[in-house]
């Protein structure tokens, strides 16, 4: 039995732009900002000084103890153990997970490499030359560990084995200290007492970047934006160096000399321990700068990374505590709710935000599991590569701008799934793809900004169809939510409830949750509970297709347009029309050709098995029917297109889904009954994929329409024009007709003439076939 399981488990702002311009770090927020609460867990051995914390392959967090002589482990709920190290006073410094599922540390008094597995057994291996001060230990691309010698002044590398392989650094006297692996698949390393940054790579090849004085640079870490990020100890600066060597430094407003680790954070900033300052600091890429005080007086915050429960963990050294940050987005509003995400065992959501508005917006993405709580996902941003793991990410927007956020992970992981809330500035807008590669599979998850007080899923489970669906509970109180279950002729055949926890998600298919529905066309109408909010999407599996069904609310009397209507030539198109109304209503659907003229369309009914050839198809649907209205293709015959106008007596809605015949794929095409004063494409024609974009005219006097092409960060490229005559239509592939579009990620804003009615609709292809809507982002505040 197929279930949708087996389907997805297979300030100022002139202020702050001064102070960055000026590589000084700015301390005030946009219009929003995150919290930050923290816990601290009390170490069992007194005056331990734990020093570096790092996620471990068993979920949990490990730890170095410098004075306490061990190695400590943590679960995510703050249950502690501790594991003496063989070699005593051996000083535990540098930790970090390898490939082999252990973990390795370094012992800076003992010079030795150690490695302990998840059991509690241990190994031990000299370095070769005494007193070398191993500091910092990662593992590399190679499948082996790299570590810092700052007494011997090289980087080592200690293979699975224990083979130790040297590798002396040019300048002498430089005291190698922290260590990276860069986007560049190098080593990347800071020299204290040189003040330099290094790069070394695999071959043994070292290349030296002086930084400006004496700055004595420690921790480095990989930054969210592709750079290499490190601390400079002297004058409390954090410094950018890009992989070809350009360096910038931003100086802290309220320097500490003593900052500690940096790491990479699961929102796209940077997260530094400050000893001294006993804070922790949280630093954008564009360099706003947070402070959050650790409750623990002079506890000298110095390790912290990210965990696998996408929380801050941290070490206070002098406190002999760990510490757990938990986020929490202060300011913004909720903009909007991704109804479905889903994650590693061969699934990827791809999600895309861009800035609708005049201004930067700052956002934050959330990630919600099935229960409610925080869902940790794969996160790699398709602008940088870097990859991180992240139950939130907070990105901040130019205008016009465009990021993109992959979770595929390693496919290895069992499929994670639930939702995602986008908080944040007015403006910032988006929609997730989710795919599975393997079957060709490529859904629009929309970015559900209505809150109705119902929401009505049109299904079909006849022959091969089989219809998914997911709800997302948005409210921070578990809700019950009530099914009213309709044949096609608006017959009532079944009710039910989902009981959501806060913020829950489910995801089913259709007919095995509800056996009424099993071989049926109907509706499915979800009743939001007083007081809470819901998100449902619809998905319509049809052999190698996998399409997204737009979900019906708030529909009114004025009808609507469908932006491209396509037969012949491989193609074939499918309306779906919906009564959500308690009493009956005609219908009149009305086809136009290119030109704006009248086109009959070849028509067939499947639900009374009649035909007919028409360029207004008009009906009466009683209350809560639905209707399947499909086109007769000739496969062989050129392709014709156009466009669709529906109008109604009562509250009529519906939708298209076109299907790609030669390939088996879909697309769907909702109603459009928006009439903003311009609309934003996102497209991307990378990698192998090609956007598409279909316009309709529907007013009844002709439109030149204004094209402005911006770049992934929001810089305007060029403006053009199409004119398109009254009621009339346009298809085109993007890089063929603006050749600016071609090989790169941005957006494409259509102007709406004064006085005009534009629809507009994006498709998103493979070279394989695989085929998705991309939704048209609507412009609202635009003044015609």
């Amino acid at each position: 039995m197929l279930t949708l399981d087996d389907l997805v488990r297979r300030p100022s702002r002139i202020l702050t732009s001064f102070l960055i311009a000026a590589g000084v770090a700015a301390y005030a927020p946009l219009c929003s900002a995150q919290g930050l609460t923290i816990t601290e867990i009390p170490l069992p051995t007194a005056s331990s000084t734990p020093s570096r914390v790092v996620p471990g392959p068993d979920g949990a967090m490990w730890f170095t103890e410098f004075a306490g002589n061990r190695i400590g482990r943590i679960t995510t709920s703050g249950v502690i153990t501790e594991f003496n190290v063989p070699t005593a006073s051996s000083t535990p410094t540098g930790i970090a997970a390898g490939p082999d599922g252990a973990m390795w540390f370094t012992e800076q008094t003992g010079n030795k490499i150690g490695r302990l597995t998840t059991a509690g057994a241990f190994t031990e291996v000299p370095l070769p030359i005494a007193a070398s001060t191993p500091l910092q230990i990662i593992a590399g691309p190679d499948g082996a560990m790299w570590f810092t010698e700052q007494s011997g002044n090289k980087i080592g590398r200690i293979s699975m084995n224990g083979t130790i392989t040297e590798f002396a650094i040019p300048t002498v006297g430089g005291t190698p200290n922290g260590l990276t692996l860069g986007i560049d698949g190098n080593l990347w390393f800071t020299e204290q007492t040189a003040s330099k940054v290094g790069r070394l790579t695999l071959a043994g090849v070292f290349t030296e970047f002086p930084l400006n004085g004496s700055v004595n640079p420690i921790t480095i870490v990989a930054g969210p934006d592709g750079n290499l990020w490190f601390v400079e100890r002297g004058p409390g600066k954090i410094g950018r160096i890009t992989t070809s060597g350009t360096i910038t430094e931003f100086t802290i407003l309220t320097p500490s000399v003593q900052l500690g680790a940096i790491t990479n954070g699961p929102d796209g900033a940077l997260w530094i321990a400050d000893g001294p300052g006993n804070k922790i600091l949280r630093m954008t890429t564009t360099g706003v700068v947070t402070e959050y005080a650790v409750p623990t007086a002079n506890s000298s915050p110095n390790g912290i990374i990210t965990g696998p429960d996408g929380n801050l963990w941290f070490t206070e050294s002098s406190g002999n505590k760990i510490g757990k940050g938990v986020t929490t987005f202060v300011g913004g509003t909720l903009l909007g709710n991704f109804a479905h995400v889903v994650a590693e065992g061969g699934w990827n959501t791809r999600t895309v935000l861009t800035n609708l508005g005049n201004t930067v917006a700052q956002t934050h993405l959330k990630f919600f599991g099935d229960g409610g709580g925080a869902l940790a996902i794969p996160a790699l941003a398709s602008n940088t590569g870097v990859p991180s793991v992240a139950s939130w990410l907070d990105p901040t927007l130019a205008p016009n701008a465009v990021l993109q956020f992959d979770s595929a992970g390693t496919g290895l992981a069992t499929t994670q799934s639930g939702s995602a809330q986008l908080w944040g500035d007015a403006g910032a807008a988006g929609f997730g793809i989710f795919s599975f590669p393997a079957f060709k599979w490529d859904a629009v998850v929309p970015l559900e900004t209505r809150n109705a007080p119902d929401y009505t899923l049109a299904f079909d489970n006849t022959g091969s169809l089989a219809t998914g669906l997911a709800v997302s509970n948005i409210s921070d109180q578990a809700a019950t939510v009530n099914v009213i279950i309709r044949d096609d002729a608006g017959a009532q055949i079944a009710t039910a409830t989902i009981n959501l926890p806060a913020r829950g998600h489910a995801s089913f298919m259709l007919k095995d949750q509800y056996p009424a529905t099993a071989n049926r066309r109907g509706t499915v109408q979800f009743q939001t509970p007083g007081g809470g909010q819901i998100s449902v999407i619809g998905l319509r599996a049809n052999g190698p297709a996998l399409t997204t069904l737009p979900v019906l609310a708030n529909v009114g009397t004025t009808g609507g347009s469908i932006t491209h209507v396509t037969y012949n030539g491989g193609f074939t198109s499918i309306f779906f029309l919906v009564n959500t109304g308690s009493a009956a209503a005609l219908f009149n659907l009305a086809f136009f050709d290119e030109s704006g003229a009248p086109l009959n369309v070849p028509l067939s009914l499947p639900q009374t098995g009649t035909n007919t050839t028409t360029s207004a198809l008009a009906r009466t649907l009683s209350a809560g029917a639905m209707m399947v209205v499909e086109t007769v293709a000739n496969d062989s015959a050129a392709s014709i297109s156009g466009s669709a106008q529906l109008s109604a007596s009562g509250n009529v809605s519906g939708f298209e889904i076109f299907r790609w015949t030669t390939f088996g794929q879909e697309a769907s095409v909702p109603l459009e009954t928006r009439a903003p004063g311009s609309y934003l494409l996102v497209f991307d024609n990378t990698n192998g994929l090609t956007t598409g974009v279909a316009l309709a005219n529907a007013a009844s006097s002709g439109a030149t329409i204004t094209v402005r092409t911006f770049d992934k960060n929001g810089n305007l490229l060029r403006t053009d024009t199409i004119t398109l005559p009254a009621l009339g239509h346009t298809s085109f592939l993007l890089p063929g007709t603006f050749p600016a579009t071609a090989d790169t990620v941005g957006t494409v804003e259509f102007v709406v003439p004064q006085g005009g009615k534009i629809n507009a609709i994006g498709l998103r292809a493979k070279a394989d076939g695989t085929l998705t809507t991309i939704p048209i982002l609507a412009k609202e505040g635009l003044v015609k």
